[in-house]
């Protein structure tokens, strides 16, 4: 019945087909392949273009898992006093196909680093002109297999660079298009 769901409400709410499909690598032996062989037997097309399976979230060690009760809510981090985009910021550390340790000295890290780059940018100009190599070089880790790590470090290295703020600022903008991160 599971599978069988997720298929129904995948093709309800997204169509027959569509382009990307996410989840753990542990539905990949049984649950997703069961989702492809019924959506397609059903419908005749192709279910979804790309996969996306995420690596296991760590919590202190061990897999998260609601039956050992180690996961946190959105609201019990905001209650810990910690911006939720710092946990944004936390899942783009690691590439997706990796493990990510939660630890609340983790989101601490990431709160720093994502309040670091906020009053790093603060005073910069206005963006002008178009985008430049920074953002490029952002677009071609992002669109490596989702390489988030790799375009995060490109974003401190444009940060950190000598080009005039107005361009910073302009690359900037579209990166956080990608990013979410409402810089």
């Amino acid at each position: 019945g599971w599978h069988i769901e997720c298929s129904a409400m995948s093709m309800e709410y997204l169509g027959d087909s569509f382009d990307i499909h996410t989840g753990g690598i542990d539905h990949i032996s049984v649950h997703h392949t069961n989702e492809i062989a019924q959506s397609e037997v059903a419908t005749g097309k192709p279910f979804v273009k790309y996969w996306v399976h995420h690596n296991f979230l760590i919590v202190e060690g061990e897999k998260m898992s609601k039956s050992k009760k180690n996961f946190y809510r959105i609201e019990e981090v905001v209650g810990k006093g910690f911006d939720p985009m710092s946990l944004r910021y936390l899942t783009m550390t690691a590439h997706y196909r990796d493990k990510l340790n939660f630890t609340w000295k983790s989101i601490e890290a990431a709160q720093n680093a994502l309040n670091n780059l906020r009053e790093e940018i603060r005073l910069w100009e206005e963006p002008e002109g178009n985008v430049g190599q920074y953002y490029q070089r952002f677009l071609d880790a992002a669109n490596l297999d989702l390489n988030m790590p790799k375009a995060l470090a490109v974003l401190w290295e444009m940060v950190k660079s000598d080009i005039p703020s107005p361009q910073k600022s302009k690359d900037l903008v579209e990166m956080d298009k990608i990013l979410g991160l409402g810089l």
